[in-house]
């Protein structure tokens, strides 16, 4: 076997096959609809997130979605945290619902690693101010964008990196 046979069979060695990996991705995603709703809530669910899916594959369209708050937050088709938004009424539920426990108007909420703001924008309506830290350009400016559609100032949210050193 020469080195170009040897590289190649130590890559498709390493190399997921597609199917193991859409499989995975698939068992994750059931998994998280199965632990963030309620059990008559998941067949819901499943069903909203194949369509959500073929959404996105076949327009790859930005919308908006009402929150259990009543604020909107945007849904954008290549991003993580967007789906957990449609594959969820509550997504992080537990940590959701401990924080607008704790929190009230006298609250400063710091969203660091923001993300599109999801914290944020679900904490909103119990929180005295937010301060949004999202260092990645595009991501603050989706960040931005949410808080703009919820009338909250997009100068609240910081393009910066945040670290303990």
């Amino acid at each position: 076997m020469n080195i170009q046979e040897q590289e190649m069979a130590k890559s498709q060695a390493t190399t997921p096959n597609s199917t193991s990996h859409n499989l995975s991705g698939i068992r994750k995603v059931l998994g998280f609809i199965y632990h963030n709703n309620k059990p008559w809530a998941v067949p819901y669910y499943i069903l909203k997130g194949v369509i959500f899916q073929l959404f996105k594959r076949i327009t790859n369209r930005v919308f908006s979605k009402r929150l259990f708050n009543g604020k909107e937050i945007f849904i954008f088709p290549k991003c993580v945290i967007s789906s957990f938004l449609v594959y969820s009424h509550i997504p992080d539920h537990l940590e959701i619902n401990l924080l607008r426990e704790l929190a009230n108007e006298d609250t400063v909420f710091l969203d660091i690693g923001a993300n599109i703001g999801s914290y944020s924008i679900m904490l909103m309506d119990v929180v005295g101010e937010i301060h949004a830290f999202e260092p990645h350009p595009v991501t603050a400016s989706r960040c931005k964008m949410n808080f703009l559609l919820n009338g909250y100032p997009a100068q609240t949210v910081h393009q910066l990196a945040l670290n303990d050193f």
